[in-house]
């Protein structure tokens, strides 16, 4: 990795963790290494292999270009809602706008 992308890669893996609020300790438990791996990739010390890399992806669920920093977006869960979403018919589909918008305009602290 160049060096521009390690940094890319160190800020993003820190700013995904913050975001699904994942201890490095859960990290790893998922990715299936030892803690020191992840601290090693946060600092910087070392990168990933192939392998690792796309464990990590799969445990916070993003791409592998959003953490390379190819893409600026890369949440696979919205992936898959989008995938779901257009094997259902139009009356759920249509359902399910209706929730989305209510849900978009709703303060967090009212019961949802």
């Amino acid at each position: 990795m160049s060096e521009e992308i390690e940094r890319i890669f160190r800020e993003r893996l820190c700013y995904r963790l913050k975001e699904l609020e994942m201890s490095q300790t859960n990290l790893a438990k998922r990715v299936g290494c030892n803690d020191s791996s992840i601290s090693q990739y946060l600092k910087g010390d070392r990168t990933p292999d192939h392998r690792q890399l796309s464990k990590i992806c799969d445990a916070l669920y993003v791409t592998s270009d959003y953490l390379l920093g190819k893409t600026e977006y890369g949440d696979t869960r919205m992936l898959d809602i989008a995938a779901g979403f257009k094997e259902l018919s139009e009356k759920r589909q249509d359902f399910l706008m209706k929730v989305f918008a209510f849900l978009r305009h709703k303060p967090e602290n009212q019961g949802g």
